[in-house]
């Protein structure tokens, strides 16, 4: 197991369950954890580096607290290809490298938890190419992405009470995650998945 002692890491022992790097010294606030997620950095420095590694470097340089939970010894000494040369934040460079192994970060009070993705978090990371809706139903622009993504979306109709169910939305090249909140958030809904297994479509608090 890759544990801390005083603020370093050991690396004599190795259990792929479970892996908790705390390198910050103390435990990181959110906002400080957010502050740390958005900073910039030059993705083709880690080209042809290991997921382990990377996550090492990463964790260190920018005082991030990171659990590693059920990552086999595969995946974590599999290779990345980032080959871009424009700054890009922590956050997004973190899900460019870990999805294509079906790995997925999750933010947490103060630190971040990477582990493998369930079926619906791999779906709503997939991007999707173009969708594009004039004066369209909601309901049935919920329908088209379910069918599309092959993903269970339910919807309480109670929430659809007292708003125009009627949408105009054109994305490009966006996540599936991204669409939803583009096109649920302006009508005062939200999505929340159930389960692991489908997705809900309700009122935002």
């Amino acid at each position: 197991m890759f544990g801390k002692s005083k603020g370093k890491i050991r690396h004599d022992v190795f259990v792929p369950l479970f892996l908790v790097l705390m390198l910050a010294g103390s435990p990181l606030l959110c906002s400080e954890l957010d502050n740390s997620l958005n900073e910039a950095i030059i993705p083709n420095r880690y080209d042809g580096w290991t997921i382990y590694n990377t996550i090492i470097d990463l964790a260190k340089k920018h005082k991030l607290n990171i659990s590693i939970i059920d990552v086999s010894n595969e995946l974590l000494s599999s290779g990345i290809n980032c080959t871009s040369s424009s700054g890009i934040r922590i956050k997004e460079f973190l899900k460019d490298i870990l999805l294509p192994k079906g790995l997925i970060y999750r933010e947490r009070k103060n630190y971040v938890i990477i582990t493998e993705a369930t079926h619906i978090e791999k779906v709503l990371a997939t991007r999707i190419k173009l969708i594009n809706f004039k004066n369209g139903d909601i309901k049935n622009i919920l329908l088209f992405l379910s069918k599309d993504c092959g993903i269970n979306i339910t919807i309480d109709e109670a929430a659809l009470h007292n708003i125009s169910p009627r949408v105009d939305i054109y994305l490009k090249d966006v996540s599936i995650e991204t669409c939803l909140q583009a096109l649920l958030y302006p009508k005062g809904l939200t999505y929340k998945v159930k389960r692991k297994k489908y997705i809900i479509i309700k009122k935002r608090d």
